[in-house]
């Protein structure tokens, strides 16, 4: 029977995507294919190119149909990959890749440590704990490379971090006595990560132990004193047991029980602070303090102190600066005593006996350098003083004395204030230098506008030649008319009047007008000022007219008697009717010649 050729297939391949398998998991890989003449086909498998001998089960389950397992177990780290199976038949004349035929597919493989299990805590001593774990055997690729310890204060959440190689099972950690911890483990390797549950444990409490003691003297039957402990995590603090003795004595009082204020757990390094009353001053200089615990667990030793320590002198005072008012000293504070020093006092025994308190002592240590100003002093006046400190043991010693002066008062006035007043009576000055000169501008503006005035009504009545007025003495011989009483006249009369004054005309010019002036005096005999001004004017307060008479007819007269004076109490009515009389007497006085005019 003749069998047609055909070349091997591959019906049921191996996966298209990678593989990934974990720690504990089996792997197995199986193709499908077709090959004629079962004696004629092989299946062979690769990793990586190499191939594989063991865990192969190749089987026909037809005439032409074949099935391929390859069997890999339980994965481990070496099984990561690439395999491939080749389907192979040589009964055939057909070319040589058409014989063969293949799949593959890459295998990953994940392999987690291996958790720590058996976790314990066991407290060596008040400081150490160890803490021990199992690793279970397994593969060698589950054993953990490090293992990691995560040690957590749960007092104040600090976290302690610890890395050790390899697959250790113990590890001796440093602790706080008495403080609770949670810790936990964690296993690495290069796949990744096993923690386990977290444990909780508290390290052994350890009894408190006293570092230092200082004593401050607050009265002459108390004192406050400072308790440094080394005491972490353990019992509450009951109490403190304070016993005294005299210096260089072995023999020490009955103790005072101090309880403590505000209880609670004590940190590491505590400075803890209590009053001790109802002790009487006496000799005794030492003390010791005994911390206990409500476990009634006592300090591992006793520490004295110093009661009471008087302080030494300050250093010399030095003078810094003075004043007409004050000093500020320098120096430095007592170097020995118990500390602190609670004041310094500047104590003056010259002129007068007086003590003055230094600032900013609250912050300074002993020997410190201060500086301190004494306000309100005498100007001009020598000082002796010295300084001396107080502290809880009372006064210490003085330094000392010195003598220091203050300064003289300086009664001149600052050089600001005197540049402040030159400059105001500069300015002062200039100012009314300025208004002078403004006022003197105007004035001689005035003075222009009023000789313009009067040139230019010279020439208006130069011009213009006025009605011939009647002489004055005319019109004072004229009698009144017939019409008006005598009633009537005594109205027209002028006041009395003094003596006529003479008025004396210059000589003669050939001037187009020519100035009569009227000299009035009241009643008292005091005289007006001359006054210049038209004879239209006569609501002037001015009395002197210009006017044009006519001088005799053939010289020209040389003096013209006036024949009254008007008497000037205001310019009432008939002043100026007689006024406007006497120009008009003045106009009946022929015409002067023509070479001359008079003035009258």
């Amino acid at each position: 029977t003749l069998l047609p050729i055909v070349p091997p297939s591959i019906t049921h391949s191996l996966p298209t995507d990678p593989v990934n398998r974990n720690r504990n998991e089996p792997l197995s890989f199986t193709i499908e294919f077709n090959s004629r003449f079962e004696a004629n086909t092989t299946v062979t498998w690769f990793h990586d190119n190499d191939v594989i001998r063991n865990g192969i089960t190749t089987q026909f389950t037809s005439e032409y149909e074949g099935r391929s397992t390859l069997d890999l177990g339980i994965v481990s780290r070496s099984d990561r990959g690439s395999y491939r199976v080749e389907v192979y038949n040589n009964f055939s004349n057909i070319s040589e890749t058409q014989r063969k035929v293949r799949s593959s597919v890459d295998l990953s493989v994940t392999i987690s440590p291996v958790e720590p299990t058996e976790v314990k805590a066991q407290n060596l001593s008040p400081n150490k704990v160890q803490l021990s774990w199992a690793l279970p055997y397994t593969h060698n690729d589950q054993q953990p490379s490090s293992i990691t310890i995560l040690l957590t204060n749960l007092t104040d959440s600090s976290l302690i971090e610890t890395t050790l190689p390899g697959s250790p099972t113990n590890l001796v950690l440093d602790v706080v006595p008495g403080t609770r911890y949670r810790a936990v483990l964690i296993a690495n390797n290069e796949d990744g990560e096993m923690s386990t549950l977290p444990i909780r444990f508290r390290a052994t409490p350890a009894p408190p132990k006293v570092t230092s003691v200082v004593s401050h003297r607050l009265n002459m039957t108390s004192f406050n004193i400072s308790v440094t402990m080394d005491y972490t995590g353990g019992e509450t603090i009951s109490h403190f047991d304070v016993k005294f003795r005299p210096r260089n004595s072995s023999q020490w009082s009955n103790g005072q029980k101090v309880k403590v204020q505000d209880g609670g757990r004590m940190e590491m390094g505590l400075l803890w602070y209590g009053i001790v009353t109802n002790y009487s001053l006496g000799k005794p200089s030492e003390l010791s303090v005994e911390v206990v615990n409500d476990a009634n667990e006592r300090s591992s030793s006793l520490t004295k102190a110093e009661v009471l320590a008087p302080l030494s002198a300050p250093s010399t005072p030095a003078l810094l600066s003075s004043s007409h008012d004050s000093l500020t000293l320098s120096f430095h504070l007592p170097s020995e005593g118990t500390p602190p020093v609670l004041h310094i006092i500047v104590n003056f025994s010259s002129p007068s006996h007086f003590q003055w308190e230094c600032r900013g002592v609250e912050d300074r240590a002993l020997g410190d350098q201060l500086d301190c100003t004494v306000p309100r002093l005498t100007s001009d006046t020598q000082y002796t003083l010295a300084v001396f400190g107080l502290g809880h043991a009372g006064r210490g010693n003085t330094s000392q004395e010195v003598s220091f002066s203050t300064t003289s008062v300086d009664n001149s006035l600052p050089t600001w204030v005197i540049v402040v007043v030159t400059l105001v009576i500069a300015m002062t000055v200039l100012i009314v230098l300025l208004a002078a000169i403004l006022v003197l501008i105007h004035c001689c503006k005035l003075r222009q506008k009023k000789r313009k005035y009067k040139f230019n009504r010279r020439a208006t009545l130069g011009q213009t030649a006025p009605k011939p007025l009647e002489p004055s003495h005319a019109i004072l011989n004229r009698n009144p008319p017939a019409h008006m009483g005598i009633s009537r006249l005594s109205e027209m009369a002028p006041p009395p009047i003094s003596p006529p004054s003479t008025v004396t005309p210059p000589l003669c010019r050939s001037t187009p007008s020519t100035t009569v002036t009227f000299k009035f005096e009241t009643a008292s005999g005091s005289s007006c000022s001359n006054l210049d001004s038209d004879i239209s004017d006569v609501h002037s307060p001015s009395y002197s007219y210009r006017v044009t008479p006519p001088p005799p007819p053939s010289t020209c007269p040389s003096t013209i008697q006036s024949q009254q004076s008007y008497h000037s109490l205001g310019r009432s009515s008939h002043t100026h009717q007689s006024l406007h009389s006497t120009r008009d007497s003045l106009s009946s006085y022929p015409p002067a010649p023509a070479h001359c005019a008079t003035n009258v």
